[in-house]
């Protein structure tokens, strides 16, 4: 995925928060097609329960994959949701804890933020302008 922005979303299938965002995710990759918009649960999960919610949600488009817990370690801080936004060099840019009220205006917000920012630097390099970003290891 590297050179495209990603969406990475993890949730689970009993969170309600989490499956509430799960068509305005589809929704906004469907008006962004040069993003990424990624949605992962555990790979613990029920395949049945995982194929109802897509039925029942009418999830056509949205990539939904399963994964390590130790892929969400990796990510993660442990909570569902948990959404980070993904530069095209794979920094993470921003990161959400928790449900994200309005998807599309949050994502818009984030991308123009990100935009505006310019692109951020491998720790120990970053610009001056980019100390807020990248903080500098002491």
């Amino acid at each position: 995925m590297r050179g495209k922005k990603v969406i990475l979303d993890f949730w689970a299938v009993w969170c309600g928060p989490c499956l509430w965002e799960l068509k305005p995710l589809q929704e906004f990759q469907e008006r962004h097609p040069e993003l990424v918009v990624a949605t992962v649960v555990d790979a613990s999960t029920d395949p049945k329960q995982l194929e109802t919610i897509i039925r029942d949600r009418k999830l056509t488009s949205l990539r939904i994959s399963m994964a390590s817990s130790e892929m969400r370690e990796r990510f993660s801080r442990g909570g569902v949701p948990d959404t980070f936004v993904i530069d095209e060099n794979g920094f993470v840019r921003i990161e959400h804890l928790g449900a994200v009220p309005d998807v599309s205006r949050y994502f818009e917000a984030d991308l123009k933020a990100i935009a505006d920012a310019g692109p951020a630097k491998e720790v120990g390099q970053a610009a001056p302008q980019d100390k807020k970003l990248v903080p500098q290891l002491q």
